[in-house]
C-alpha cells in the first residue's frame, strides 16, 4: 500500500478565510453530513511530502476549515482510488501544523492516522525542540 503525506504550504502573505458561524452544531462522527461542511472554507489543492516531496498527490482531498462557539473545526474528506486506507502504524495520516504567530519558528501540530492514532506535539525554535504526545488505539 502507498503511504501519502499531505502538506498545506501557505507563504507568510497568505491567509485563509475562515468562516464564522457561531450557532453550528457538528457531530464529531467522521462522516461531514451537516450543511454547514457546504458554506465552510473548502481548500483542494496540496502537495505531497512522501513517496515524492512537492508533487500532486495522486489521491483526492478536500479540507473544510470553520469557526463555531466552541473553536476552530476541520474536517477532511480523502479519496483514496481502488484501495483501503492503509491502517498499519506507517500508514495513511493527516498532519496539520497551526504557525499561530506566523513565525516559521513555533507551531503547534496534531495528526492523526486512518487507524484512529492520534498525536499531537509543540515545535519551538525552528522545530529543533519539541514535545510530542500520542495515543495509541
Amino acid at each position: 500500500m502507498s503511504k501519502f503525506i499531505i502538506l498545506f504550504i501557505f507563504n507568510l502573505s497568505d491567509t485563509i478565510d475562515v468562516p464564522y458561524f457561531k450557532n453550528a452544531k457538528i457531530i464529531l462522527d467522521g462522516k461531514l453530513e451537516e450543511d454547514i461542511y457546504k458554506e465552510a472554507q473548502k481548500i483542494t489543492e496540496f502537495i505531497q511530502t512522501e513517496p515524492v516531496p512537492f508533487q500532486s498527490p495522486p489521491e483526492s482531498l478536500v479540507a473544510y476549515i470553520f469557526q463555531n462557539n466552541e473553536g476552530l473545526i476541520l474536517g477532511f474528506h480523502c479519496i483514496t482510488k481502488e484501495r483501503e486506507p492503509d491502517k498499519s502504524l506507517q500508514g495513511d495520516e493527516i498532519q496539520v501544523f497551526l504557525d499561530t504567530y506566523l513565525d516559521r519558528e513555533n507551531a503547534y501540530m496534531f495528526a492523526i492516522k486512518a487507524n484512529g492514532e492520534k498525536g499531537d506535539a509543540r515545535f519551538t525554535s525552528g522545530g529543533e525542540k519539541f514535545d510530542y504526545w500520542v495515543e495509541l488505539l
